[in-house]
């Protein structure tokens, strides 16, 4: 049981699309276990998740890439993976299909590449998605 059914909501499960193999940057590892601020890209999202109380995050990553991703992840939970496809889209297919026993909700979807996700953002999707199909979080450009 996660914090939200403690509570008596509804279960809120994420997927975090990781499954890229990290071509255009020409780096050894894949763009998703790049330490970026002392931790892999990965982890910061998957722990912007876990902390905002969203059980289970499903994760999708590359084939053979599975020690990798669960070393870059360790000590959290509840984290799934899953091998992702060959696009994004399929990626996010097979998570999906990997939560239809779980029946959450809701589900978030998240690029693993986007390691910024403040609980603003989390909070205000989550409040957008109260009587809605779907939800886009938008902020604002500055340069």
């Amino acid at each position: 049981m996660n914090a939200s059914q403690s509570l008596g909501q509804t279960q809120i499960a994420a997927i975090v699309v990781a499954a890229g193999k990290g071509l255009r940057t020409g780096g050894v590892l894949p763009k998703q276990f790049v330490i970026w601020r002392g931790k892999p890209l990965l982890r910061h999202s998957v722990e912007a998740l876990l902390e905002a109380g969203i059980d289970p995050v499903v994760v999708a990553i590359p084939d053979g890439w599975e020690a990798v991703a669960a070393d870059a992840l360790a000590g959290l939970s509840p984290v799934r993976f899953v091998v992702g496809g060959a696009t994004r889209q399929e990626s996010v297919r097979v998570a999906l299909e990997a939560l239809e026993a779980d029946a959450p909700a809701k589900v978030l979807i998240h690029d693993a590449a986007r390691p910024v996700l403040p609980r603003a953002v989390i909070n205000g999707l989550l409040g957008a998605l109260d009587g809605a199909l779907g939800a886009v979080p938008v902020l604002p450009v500055v340069d």
